[in-house]
């Protein structure tokens, strides 16, 4: 079988090995069937610079890199910490990279499953056994991949018949042998995440086979070569390499920030499976290790090695303001990580209906003052409302703490006061959650504006507009489209911010600021409201095969900025026209001509609290970074 590439043009510098998967020593890799080259559009620099096309992307040349994820058994221990997995892999979206999830089975699933095999007397190399202890790696696949759909990520578990991913050898310890890469790139162009179970693969006669001792490591390490992946980390229960146990030799123990080759496989040990590692070095291809949502990680790779004493960032103390819908949701995942944040004080209007929610009662208290004097080192505040959220995050701010926020009203008509209380301070203001709930609009606003100017913004951003006007395209009026979409909490009992648009007006101003730098206030946005829209428009516009949906839109031209919340009858295969209930969905179009869409769940309990989350733990990687620099 042919090699599918030559590895020389990304060797590391100084790397002496060879630049070829040789054909006696190495599974290779290949495109389609052996001998052909890649599919059109799929050119070395197409698969290519190490990057991957956005999807719903244009010809013009925006790539988005590959990430690849592995989770073993220490880290997914049970099912509970399936989420686990989840915030790392939402990290990893956060930062603009696709994700390819390579799992194992949970905790010691596939220990029980050879247990059955042995009480039943089976064969050890019975060539029905991989089919009985896939069991556990699909298992694990498929409930990672529910749980990313519950955030309202784009997410497909991956069965390996669907990329060919081949292997070569006998039923139990086989080692690769192939990957269709069209074919896991076609996928990759649909998903956000690929949840690829790790342990298994199938043979040249389609027969399910094992891949052995550190078989998930290296499906991992396998898919980041094919795919030339930006990054390829191996999560594990330890935060990188250690020269020693920490755990047995504290501080006396070493973490190597970079290691060679030989240095990983001499104190590896169950942290890196040699097979893997053979793999990776003939490759020539870096990789990580890192613990979940951690701050830090070991480089493995052709390296000098580098080691700092071991040390263990301090917990933070959080104060919780709002334990509704999503502030149940973040009480929740918090108590996930009692290693990195102590709930200090939960502020709720009445302490005595929440008692049954919280896990100490002592936590809760009704009166503001208590959260100055709590302590705390980061505040989360998603009470809503205004003013009084808008006193208790400027006093924060101005003592130093830190605080996340998705409250989109108090970002968009106090970020003057805002920003100034954290300048003064230098304490910072997260609030990713306050646009688009789950999907990382802010963040990929900040990555397109760094890489060029932006032109224009559309996008499809509030839930209840989604679901009023799909009533009205079966024929509700406004009101009973309005009373449904109440009784169904996708609208407050008062609509009008909604209806109006105003909700939408104040999360396009916060798109506008980071997209163009430009500080507006939501009432000189231009907003038309649905119950200006005439009564038979929908219908008349479904008759013309068009969708009505209310787009927010702001557009630099000329150097004037434009900004409206319109009611448009998009064609119904235009992109934005595809969003429905709390999907939303966002079309940037860059000066160059690239057109950069995103879509998610732009609300809901688990979106948004996934996103809060996601700025916690920015929060707590920024000062385990400071405080080891120190």
């Amino acid at each position: 079988m042919k090699p599918a590439f030559e590895m020389a043009d990304r060797n590391q510098a100084g790397n002496s090995q060879p630049p070829l998967f040789p054909d006696a020593e190495l599974p290779h890799m290949y495109f389609g069937r052996a001998g052909e080259v890649p599919a059109a559009g799929f050119d070395r620099q197409g698969l290519g610079g190490r990057s991957l096309r956005f999807p719903h992307l244009n010809e013009e040349g925006a790539v988005q890199p590959v990430a690849v994820l592995k989770f073993g058994h220490s880290v997914l221990q049970s099912v509970d910490h399936v989420s686990v997995a989840c915030n790392e892999i939402y990290r990893r979206l956060r930062e603009g990279y696709k994700v390819v999830a390579v799992v194992s089975a949970i905790g010691n699933e596939t220990s029980e499953l050879l247990k059955i095999s042995d009480d039943l007397f089976f064969e050890p190399d019975s060539p029905a056994l991989p089919k009985l202890l896939r069991i556990g790696e699909f298992r694990s696949s498929a409930l990672v991949s529910l749980a990313l759909s519950n955030l309202g990520v784009e997410c497909h578990a991956v069965d390996p018949h669907e990329i060919d991913l081949l292997a070569r050898g006998g039923p139990m310890d086989a080692d690769l042998a192939g990957v269709d890469l069209p074919k896991l790139l076609d996928l990759l162009t649909k998903y956000e995440v690929l949840v690829v179970p790790g342990f298994v693969a199938h043979d040249q006669n389609g027969n399910l086979v094992a891949l052995g001792r550190g078989g998930t490591d290296l499906t991992a390490i396998y898919l980041a070569n094919a795919l030339l992946a930006e990054r390829m980390i191996l999560l594990k229960d330890v935060d990188g390499l250690y020269d020693s146990d920490p755990n047995e030799d504290g501080a006396s123990a070493q973490r190597y920030l970079r290691a060679g080759w030989e240095t990983a496989r001499a104190v590896g040990g169950e942290v890196v499976q040699e097979k893997a590692l053979d793999v990776a070095r003939r490759a020539g291809r870096p990789f990580e290790i890192a613990a979940c949502v951690s701050a830090r990680s070991t480089r493995i790779g052709a390296f000098e090695d580098q080691a700092v004493p071991a040390s263990e960032p301090r917990r933070l103390k959080v104060a919780l303001l709002g334990l509704g819908t999503v502030g149940g949701g973040v009480y929740r995942q918090l108590l996930k990580y009692p290693e990195l944040f102590e709930l200090v004080k939960v502020l709720v209007r009445d302490p005595a209906r929440h008692r049954d929610e919280v896990s100490d009662p002592g936590l809760l208290t009704d009166d503001p003052a208590a959260i100055a004097l709590c302590g705390a080192d980061l505040v989360v505040e998603l009470m809503g409302g205004v003013n009084q959220a808008s006193d208790l995050v400027k006093a924060a701010l101005l003592r130093g703490v830190d605080v996340v926020t998705a409250n989109k009203s108090l970002v968009a008509r106090e970020w003057p006061a805002l920003e100034a209380a954290s300048q003064a301070s230098g304490a910072s203001l997260r609030y990713s959650a306050a646009v688009g709930g789950g999907l990382p609009v802010l963040e990929s606003l900040d990555r397109a504006r760094s890489l060029g100017q932006i032109r224009k913004v559309e996008a499809v951003i509030n839930g209840t507009c989604n679901f009023v006007l799909g009533r009205l395209e079966e024929g509700d009026d406004l009101d009973q489209a309005v009373a449904l979409a109440q009784e169904k909490g996708f609208a407050e009992a008062e609509p009008s911010a909604d209806v109006d648009g105003l909700d939408a007006a104040e999360k396009l101003v916060i798109i506008i600021r980071h997209a163009f730098g430009v500080a507006l206030t939501a009432d000189t946005v231009k907003c038309q409201s649905l119950r200006d829209l005439p009564a038979d428009a929908v219908q008349q516009a479904l008759r013309e095969g068009k969708l009505y949906k209310q787009v927010s839109t702001c557009e630099l031209d000329d150097e004037e900025l434009r900004a409206s919340v319109s009611l448009r009858a998009l064609d119904a295969d235009d992109y934005l026209a595809g969003a429905v209930a709390e999907q939303n969905r966002i079309r940037i179009t860059m000066a160059s001509g690239a057109v950069i869409s995103l879509s998610g769940k732009g609300a809901g309990r688990w979106p948004t609290a996934e996103s809060v989350m996601a700025d916690l733990f920015e929060v707590w990687r920024q000062r385990a970074d400071k405080e080891e620099a120190s």
